[in-house]
C-alpha cells in the first residue's frame, strides 16, 4: 500500500460499528451482574490504535466527525472505569487463590 493513500475501507463506518458493539457490550452486561472487562478493554485498545493509525489519512473536513468518535470512545473508557472496579477484581483474585492462602508464591490480597 502506498503510504500517501488512504486505506481501502470505510474508516468512519468501521469505527462507528466497533464503538456501537463496545457500547452494547457494556449495556448488555451492566444489568446482568458484570461486564467482561478484559474484552471491553481489548476492544477499546484496538479502537484507539485504529483511530491513531488512521489519523494521518483523515482530512480537515473529517475532523469534526473524528472528534465526535473520539468523544464517544472517551465516554466508553469512562463507563468501563466505573464498571471495572478494583474491589471486584480483588474479590475475583481471592476466589482464584482459594481464600486468603498464598499460592505459587503470591501474597494474599
Amino acid at each position: 500500500m502506498d503510504r500517501d493513500s488512504p486505506p481501502n475501507w470505510n474508516f468512519f463506518g468501521t469505527v462507528e460499528r466497533l464503538i456501537k458493539a463496545t457500547e452494547s457490550l457494556l449495556d448488555q452486561h451492566a444489568g446482568h451482574g458484570g461486564v467482561d472487562c478484559d474484552l471491553a478493554r481489548n476492544m477499546i485498545t484496538r479502537l484507539t490504535v485504529i483511530m491513531e493509525d488512521a489519523a494521518i489519512y483523515t482530512t480537515r473536513e473529517d475532523k469534526e466527525r473524528r472528534d465526535a468518535l473520539e468523544a464517544r470512545l472517551k465516554s466508553i473508557r469512562d463507563r468501563l472505569d466505573v464498571v471495572d472496579k478494583p474491589s471486584e477484581r480483588i474479590r475475583a483474585e481471592r476466589l482464584m487463590l482459594g481464600g486468603n492462602r498464598t499460592q505459587f508464591g503470591r501474597v494474599p490480597v
